[in-house]
């Protein structure tokens, strides 16, 4: 076929398509207009949700505009998708009140349903919302405020009646100074008894005073321009919610003053099922910590912590906790200034991440972890026990002997060995030797007479990113097993792990030579494993536990909230 030919062929082609697609795509549309409208309705829906959960809404304000411009467009795709929309009063209950014209229809077509009002913006004046919020209170179930201007003063706006109100969320970035009169308002004309939830992020100078006989939730994020005590207002508010279940706290840097000063009444939150504090620093949490009863069932998580004090402050201390003392599983990562504990049990455990940022401190977490076994982690109930830590000279020497003697239930030990450096191998074999000496000792924590350290230790998985004295790392596992043995302690299912990090990837051959080293092994335990590479046999993961039911009912919480480990330190 000549290119003429080719060309004029190629035309008649697309003209038959374009032909045949006309009615397809008619008939398509048709179809899709016939859909049933519960159908349909599912798919608006889905489209108008501003967060995965469904049922929540972000604190971040930058998702708003983007539900009510999707609601907006749907009714102009065509006349019987529009008629459909502005039909279900549901679809238009979330109102902005940013836009005058769209408040105002929207406001109509919800007719009488509940409604969630979000007011933000710097536009946003105090003339143009208190009218609407006072002409619409009694039909407000949720209320959302991101201010930016002045001209707004929360407690004046929230001087309103709104009987059936159950979420409250309060983003104020204008720092105002506490009300006249220098006290706590009491918002709402003291009407909350329907109110669940309640956010104030940040929090400058006030928290409202009133009695909150049903919330559930609570998020208080604070500022750095405070004019008063920040843990002293949180207990106050604590004290007049006693069916909190979440609670989250942000920022928090003023700590109360000392017992002798300050001497109330524990508080009790016997229904928290979830206690988080993000980006804060240690002392003032770990002091508030001292000032609530918590239940069994509270999940305590301390993220992004900072500590600017020398590690034997004593404020310091772990508190005493109930969680503490009901841990089965514990969880320790340190690396220099870095630091992540984990101590759980069946219903409740504390979570711990933080860093050290005072450069007068050399010797990191050591003199802290050393004193684990006088704190109120009842390291005798802990059954599980997963370890990382990468200081060569205080790691196996100092630091964990003390702790492993403590562990007179322990049943499973995963440790992590690591080291890249192959010119110093009789560095990096001490970690081992010491980590087998120590497990060959005979207990002094009253075990009886001839039991080992750990008396109960059945599992022990070894991951080792070692290089070097493949034959002296084997033969100091060897005397470990055999000393436990001979004391009735046997360890009855070994694991040994070589992986391989950085300039050392793929280096199969090395973990041959282990493999080779290790044989004996697989006669002095009843199961035995070696894993030459490959995926790793465990990694530092949060399990479910930490995801706690209904803690996202009322807000999504954000990335630095959530349950997420930030283990850069560890050699995944």
């Amino acid at each position: 076929m000549n290119p003429t030919s080719l060309q004029e062929h190629s035309r008649e082609t697309c003209g038959q398509v374009s032909d045949n697609r006309r009615p397809l795509m008619k008939h398509r549309a048709c179809a899709f207009n016939n859909f049933p409208q519960e159908l349909l309705l599912l798919v608006f829906g889905d489209a108008t949700a501003e967060t995965p959960q469904r049922a929540a809404w972000s604190l971040d304000r930058s998702k708003e505009k983007a539900a009510i411009r999707t609601l907006v467009t749907i009714t102009h795709v065509c006349k019987h998708w529009r008629n459909i929309a502005l039909d279900t009063a549901s679809l238009w209950t979330r109102i902005s009140g940013n836009h005058r014209g769209r408040k105002a229809a929207f406001l109509e077509r919800s007719r009488s349903l509940p409604l969630s009002f979000f007011v933000g913006g710097l536009a946003a004046r105090a003339d143009g919302v208190v009218p609407v919020l006072e002409a619409y209170a009694s039909r407000l179930q949720r209320l959302d405020f991101a201010i930016y201007s002045t001209s707004i003063s929360m407690p004046q706006v929230l001087n309103i009646l709104a009987p059936m109100l159950e979420c409250l969320t309060i983003c104020d970035y204008t720092y105002v100074h506490r009300p006249e009169g220098g006290h706590d308002p009491v918002i709402l004309n003291q009407e909350v008894s329907f109110l669940r939830a309640l956010a104030l992020r940040p929090v400058s100078s006030w928290v409202p005073r009133n009695h909150f006989t049903r919330m559930t939730h609570l998020s208080l994020s604070f500022t750095d321009i405070t004019v008063f005590n920040q843990s002293r207002a949180i207990l106050e508010i604590l004290s007049r919610t006693p069916l909190l279940r979440s609670l989250q706290i942000g920022n928090l840097a003023s700590s109360l003053p000392t017992s002798s000063q300050y001497s109330s009444e524990p508080v009790a939150l016997v229904h928290l099922q979830s206690l988080s504090f993000v980006d804060s620093l240690v002392i003032p949490a770990f002091s508030l910590l001292k000032h609530v009863d918590l239940g069994e069932k509270t999940m305590v998580r301390l993220q992004g912590m900072r500590v600017l004090e020398y590690i034997d402050d004593p404020l310091l201390s772990l508190p005493t906790l109930s969680p503490l003392k009901q841990a089965t599983r514990l969880e320790l990562a340190a690396s220099g200034v870095q630091l992540h504990m984990v101590a759980e049990g069946a219903t409740s455990g504390v979570w711990i991440g933080a860093v050290i940022n005072n450069d007068r401190v050399t010797d990191g977490w050591d003199q802290w972890l050393a004193r684990l076994p006088t704190t109120s982690l009842a390291l005798e109930n802990v059954t599980s026990f997963m370890l990382y830590y990468d200081d060569l000279e205080t790691s196996l020497r100092d630091v964990f002997p003390p702790i492993l003697q403590c562990m007179s239930r322990l049943v499973e030990l995963q440790v992590k060995i690591i080291s890249y450096d192959e010119y110093f191998p009789e560095d990096k074999l001490a970690l081992t030797a010491r980590l087998c000496d120590t497990l060959s000792e005979e207990s002094d924590m009253g075990s009886p007479v001839g039991s080992a350290v750990c008396p109960h230790l059945e599992v022990l998985d070894l991951q080792m990113d070692v290089i070097g004295l493949p034959e002296r790392h084997a033969e100091a596992i060897a005397d470990m097993l055999r000393a436990r043995s001979e004391l009735g302690c046997p360890v009855r299912r070994l694991t040994v792990q070589v992986t391989y990090e950085g300039a050392f990837a793929g280096s199969e051959d090395v973990g041959d030579i282990f493999e080779e080293a290790c044989l004996e092994l697989e006669t002095l335990v009843e199961e035995y494993e070696f894993r030459n590479g490959g995926r790793k046999m465990w990694r530092f993961e949060p399990r479910a536990i930490w995801f706690v039911d209904g803690e996202e009912d009322y807000w999504e919480l954000s990335n630095q909230e959530k349950p997420v480990y930030d283990l850069p330190f560890v050699a995944k």
